[in-house]
């Protein structure tokens, strides 16, 4: 099966467009919106987050967040690396046909 995708990069001009990029927190939560803002500072110490879209699909199928290594607030030592957060792939439907791997690339 040859999949047709589209990979959209989120930022903090484009956020608005795409509320899935928010950890798949509803809109209409109480916090969505803080989440937003603390987003939007992330981005200027070089967050990044993709979405996966696929070709006759609504809704995002995968989703890819990371961060250069000295900018990640977890406890790693990772200067000169990428730390992924989160990489995401949904379903049983798409499994195996390398959405994670091209997120990654």
């Amino acid at each position: 099966m040859s999949l047709e995708a589209n990979i959209v990069e989120v930022t903090a001009h484009n956020i608005s467009e795409h509320p899935q990029a928010i950890c798949f927190i509803n809109p209409k939560h109480e916090f969505y919106h803080k989440k937003v803002d603390w987003l939007k500072d992330q981005f200027k110490n070089g967050l990044t987050i993709k979405l996966l879209y696929l070709k006759g699909e609504k809704k995002p199928i995968g989703f890819i967040e990371y961060v250069p290594g000295e900018s990640c607030w977890r406890s790693v030592n990772a200067k000169g690396y990428m730390f992924i957060h989160c990489l995401w792939t949904n379903g049983k439907k798409y499994q195996h046909q390398g959405l994670g791997a091209l997120l990654i690339e």
